[in-house]
């Protein structure tokens, strides 16, 4: 019987005690450890209504050295969806000053939750790899 998992970049040739704890989906925003390397797994800005979350890797190679998902070297990507989680929270912080509608507030907020959501556990996510 073939087991199926998540679809890494095709540059992460992960060591087996470390794809052996990925699943079929990305799932949620977390730090997979293995023997001698880690898998860090985050997600793009939520966007309200759509449930389903497009996964980013970063892999820690057994020489420390990481690897992005297009295959370079380093975590600039993840300074770039850092950036990215801020201009959501700029946009919605500006949107909620300007408004005057009730309607228009709790529009907001629920375009928030998810966000707020998912900047939490990537955090979390991000302080493990620092542990």
């Amino acid at each position: 019987m073939i087991q199926e998992t998540i679809k890494l970049p095709a540059y992460f040739v992960v060591e087996p005690a470390l794809s052996e704890q990925l699943g079929t989906r990305p799932g949620h925003q977390r730090c997979v450890v293995g023997a001698n390397e880690l898998l860090l797994i985050v997600h793009q800005v939520p966007k309200a209504g759509i449930p389903e979350r497009v996964a980013i890797f970063f892999w820690k190679k057994a020489d420390d050295t990481w690897l992005q998902p297009d295959g370079t070297a380093g975590l600039d990507q993840l300074g770039t969806l850092l950036e990215s989680y801020a201009r959501a929270i700029d946009i919605h912080e500006e949107e909620l000053e300007r408004t005057e509608s009730t309607e228009r507030v709790f529009h907001i907020l629920r375009q928030s939750a998810p966000l707020s959501r998912s900047m939490r556990h990537m955090a979390e996510a991000i302080d493990d790899v620092l542990s």
